[in-house]
This record gives C-alpha cells, sequence and structure tokens, in this order.
C-alpha cells in the first residue's frame, strides 16, 4: 500500500512539474520529459548516495537544509521538524497563483521516500513562469502525521494549489 501512495504521489508531482515548468526558447526542441526525468534521476541518486547517513529526522532536515542554502532558495523550519522552501515567482508571474507542494519524509524508512524527495527538490530548483511556489518537507515518521498536522496555516493561500 505504502509503494502504491508514494508512486501516485510520484506520477502526480511529476504531471505538475511537467504542467507548470514547460519551456523552450522557440527556436530549438526541448525533449521536456528527458531533460526532466534526467533531473529527477540525478536528485533520487543523490538521495541513495546519502541514504546511509539520512537515517533520521535531524540528519534529513539537517540535508535539506544544506540543499536549500547552497541552491540559493530560502527557507525555514518549525519545532515540528517541518522545512519550508519559499520560491519567487517568476519574472512577469508575479500576479499568478501560488502553489503549494507537500512532500513526507521518514529517516526510518527512508527508502520510501527517496522518490517524491526527489521530484520535490526538482521542482524547487526548476521552478520557471509560475507564481509563488512554497515545497514543505514534512515528516512523516511512521505515517503519525505530526508535522502536517502542525503546518500553519498561512502557508496554504485561499487561491493555491496544493499538491
Amino acid at each position: 500500500m505504502k509503494k502504491i501512495i508514494v508512486l501516485i504521489i510520484t506520477a502526480c508531482l511529476i504531471g505538475a512539474a511537467v504542467f507548470v515548468l514547460v519551456t523552450c526558447d522557440g527556436n530549438e526542441e526541448v525533449d521536456l520529459p528527458a531533460k526532466i526525468e534526467q533531473k529527477i534521476v540525478a536528485y533520487r541518486t543523490d538521495l541513495q548516495d546519502s541514504a546511509s547517513t539520512l537515517n533520521s529526522t535531524k540528519a534529513i532536515k539537517r540535508y535539506l537544509c544544506n540543499w536549500a542554502e547552497s541552491k540559493g532558495i530560502d527557507y525555514e523550519t518549525d519545532k515540528y521538524d517541518n522545512i519550508i522552501l519559499n520560491v519567487k515567482a517568476g519574472e512577469g508571474y508575479q500576479d499568478a497563483p501560488p502553489t503549494v507542494i507537500l512532500c513526507g519524509y521518514d529517516g526510518e524508512h527512508f527508502d520510501n521516500c527517496i522518490d517524491p524527495l526527489s521530484v520535490a527538490l526538482y521542482v524547487a530548483k526548476n521552478n520557471e513562469e509560475t507564481g509563488k511556489l512554497t515545497v514543505i518537507f514534512t515528516e512523516d515518521m511512521d505515517h503519525n502525521f505530526t508535522g502536517i498536522k502542525n503546518l500553519d496555516k498561512k502557508y496554504f493561500p485561499d487561491n493555491a494549489s496544493v499538491f
């Protein structure tokens, strides 16, 4: 059941990424699905290579915060181990509706989190031609939903699309 949920979430996030991030320069055809897949595979490989050290909430939280910092992405954390990435709207898209992406993580079952984390990291780093994007990584050890239950409502504007 967990694998099915992970696959459904991953498929939804990939679909959202394709929808949100469709770009080409007008002169050259871009194989966008191949480009997205290549980048997501790179994130997945990095996470798999780091998996042996990402075995606790603290380690995953540190990894995600360091990743955001290294990419120049504004982030914040809360006392419930949520990591909230704030990505500005693309140029000319300041009035577009915001998007919120939720992605759970579990230090005890990190292998189950690699695919959704890969997609969420890709979307955060490659946000183009969209309104404000918020990517929230929420601790979900043993599906207790502590992190998501305690998220501040300020992260969910009325007109936001939530994935």
